[in-house]
């Protein structure tokens, strides 16, 4: 039944929506999770999703970039029309005003997923797409070859920094969201 005692953390809400939206069911699923399932099925995405030739749901990937392994899962990726599609869903609490902004903070989260995509199916994908499903703002997130080029700096800034132990902090917008922020 649709039921909860208690109400879902954020990690257990998410986990319901991806499992919902990857086909599978949820036993004792939450009334939201159903409800923002909801709105990615019925949204442009979702609809061009469910009538696409090829789409992978929860795509688990391991890749190589300068070195690194990356393991990751992509939410969605599909092929509509001839354009190849990538997909993150978002149930984070954000207003429709502040979703580009906290766009920002997935955008290489993102771009690697289109790396991996691009291993698998031998092409960039056209288009990278993040569904914050709260308030229903479907925000693009660039891709190309000068964005993929800095996902590779950053690789090297991240090999750098372990190998030397130096960490320095880069404070930026999302530090002041963070409830550890205050605590380093």
């Amino acid at each position: 039944g649709v039921a909860q005692a208690q109400k879902l953390s954020a990690a257990e809400l998410g986990t319901q929506v991806h499992t919902l939206l990857a086909g599978s069911v949820v036993p004792d699923v939450d009334g939201e999770a159903l409800r923002l399932a909801e709105v990615f099925r019925q949204g442009a995405l979702g609809r061009r999703a469910g009538e696409a030739k090829t789409a992978q749901r929860e795509f688990d990937f391991l890749m190589a970039i300068e070195d690194l392994v990356i393991r990751g899962q992509v939410d969605l990726w599909f092929e509509d029309g001839g354009e190849l599609v990538v997909v993150d869903y978002k149930t984070d609490a954000v207003s429709a005003a502040d979703a580009p902004a906290h766009a920002q903070d997935y955008a290489l989260q993102l771009r690697l997923y289109a790396m991996a995509v691009e291993q698998i199916t031998g092409r960039v994908p056209d288009r990278a797409w993040l569904h914050f499903l709260r308030p229903d703002v479907e925000v693009e997130v660039a891709l190309g070859s000068a964005v993929i080029d800095d996902v590779r700096s950053l690789v090297r800034e991240f090999q750098a920094a372990q190998s030397e132990l130096v960490f320095p902090l880069a404070v930026s917008e999302r530090c002041h969201r963070c409830e550890f922020y205050h605590g380093l």
